[in-house]
C-alpha cells in the first residue's frame, strides 16, 4: 500500500506545472540529495508521524518540503506558490484507491546556505484507510 511519503513524492513529481518550472530530469528527492548540483530542485523529509488515537485508521504525517536554487533565483518563489496551490487543502490522487490523502500547507520559511537559497514549507498529510 502507498504511504504518505510516496503520495507526496507522486504529487510533487507528477505535476506538469512543477515539471516545467523545475526543468528536465528528476528534480524531486524524497531524501537529502548527496549534492545539490541539479538546481532548482525539491527535497523533503518526514518531521513527525503519528496514529490519531480517536481514529485508529487515520495517521497524520508532517513533512518539511525544501525548494533549492541559486541565491538570486526568483523561480524558487514560483515553485513555492505552485506547491501551495497543488497541496493546500487538496486530496492527493494516486493510482491506488486503498488510501485517501488530504494535504495541508502550513508555514513557509526562507533561508540561505552558502550561495544557495532555500524555501521550506511545512506540509501535513492526513492518511485515511478507505
Amino acid at each position: 500500500m502507498i504511504t504518505a511519503k510516496e503520495a507526496l513524492y507522486y504529487a510533487l513529481s507528477q505535476d506538469e506545472e512543477l515539471k516545467t518550472l523545475l526543468g528536465k530530469g528528476n528534480r524531486v528527492f524524497s531524501a537529502w540529495a548527496d549534492t545539490l548540483s541539479v538546481l532548482p530542485c525539491i527535497t523533503f523529509f518526514v518531521v513527525s508521524s503519528n496514529l490519531e488515537r480517536a481514529n485508529i485508521d487515520r495517521t497524520t504525517t508532517l513533512f518539511q518540503v525544501d525548494i533549492w536554487d541559486k541565491i538570486n533565483s526568483e523561480k524558487i518563489d514560483e515553485v513555492a506558490m505552485r506547491i501551495k496551490e497543488l497541496l493546500h487543502n487538496q486530496s492527493i490522487r494516486t493510482d491506488t484507491e486503498l488510501k485517501s490523502f488530504l494535504s495541508i500547507v502550513g508555514m513557509m520559511r526562507e533561508g540561505f546556505e552558502g550561495d544557495l537559497r532555500r524555501v521550506s514549507i511545512d506540509v501535513t498529510i492526513h492518511t485515511l484507510e478507505v
